[in-house]
């Protein structure tokens, strides 16, 4: 779900041992949908570079909790440099 800000919300998934959220998010160079598993018991903000399902080109995610709590990131094209 986009907010206004631009950032996407998450779809926050529990398990018993730790907690899993689960992204859809546009690839950032081709638009396409994505969904990305993170696991949300790594810390308050994670950064990493996954690949988009569709292009394959390389993405730049940072994940982080907003002030209420909530699961938000943000997806970049990352360079090919």
């Amino acid at each position: 779900m986009k907010r206004p800000d631009g950032l996407v919300n998450a779809n926050v998934v529990k398990s018993r041992t730790t907690m899993i959220t689960e992204f859809e998010f546009p690839c950032p160079v081709c638009g396409q949908m994505n969904i990305l598993p993170v696991d949300a018991s790594g810390g308050r903000r994670q950064t990493f570079t996954t690949d988009c399902e569709v292009c394959c080109r390389p993405i730049r995610i940072t994940q982080f909790l907003d002030d209420d709590g909530t699961p938000v990131i943000d997806a970049e094209a990352e360079s090919m440099e």
